[in-house]
Parts: C-alpha cells; sequence; structure tokens
C-alpha cells in the first residue's frame, strides 16, 4: 500500500504537552 521508503512522522507542541498553565507556580506559556 506504501511505497518502499516512506517514512511516517509525528511532532508535538510545547503547548499540548506541557498541561495546565496557571498551576504549580507555572507562568503563561512562552511558546
Amino acid at each position: 500500500m506504501l511505497k518502499e521508503g516512506f517514512l511516517w512522522g509525528g511532532a508535538v507542541a510545547a503547548n499540548q504537552c506541557e498541561g495546565a498553565w496557571n498551576t504549580d507556580g507555572k507562568g503563561v506559556s512562552t511558546a
């Protein structure tokens, strides 16, 4: 189905994986 040499990729943004911005003394994200 996929051609030989096909590569999968993936990514996440910092603000997706850092969690709530206003808990545990965190401030506003710079991302």
